[in-house]
């Protein structure tokens, strides 16, 4: 644990917060029996929201996501095959669907977002 290094190398963290469990999950302190509770909490409601919504929109039993939905990887065919997705594809082929989907006739015009600026420290600047 981070807390245990720190301490061994006399490096001491003091955290100020302005409710008990602001810092839940902080590497620098145990996590508390409540910290537990909470966090599992939250986890076991996702959990269930993200069951229900497959279970509802892919018309599935929820017996079935659930022996499915364990947080395991797969690929697009497994996906397919379990009956997790509709097709498979391209991004052209996404782009084709979706258009297809909204009555876009022809090519789809897409709208990327803008790129962000990036906040450059003063070492940036050194050579301008």
């Amino acid at each position: 644990m981070v807390k245990g290094l720190m301490e061994k190398i006399g490096v001491r963290v003091e955290v100020v917060k302005s409710r008990d469990q602001k810092d839940i999950g902080s590497p620098f302190r145990d996590m508390t029996e409540k910290d537990r509770e909470l966090l599992q909490g939250v986890v076991t409601d996702a959990y269930e929201q993200f069951v229900e919504i497959v279970s509802s929109e892919r018309e599935l039993p929820e017996d079935s996501v659930r022996a499915i939905a364990d947080g395991r990887i797969m690929t697009g065919r497994q996906a397919y095959a379990l009956g997790l997705v509709d097709t498979l594809g391209t991004f052209e082929d996404s782009k084709r669907i979706a258009a297809d989907l909204c009555g876009i006739d022809g090519e789809p015009r897409l709208i990327r977002p803008t790129r962000r600026m990036v906040s450059c420290s003063a070492s940036c600047w050194k050579d301008y």
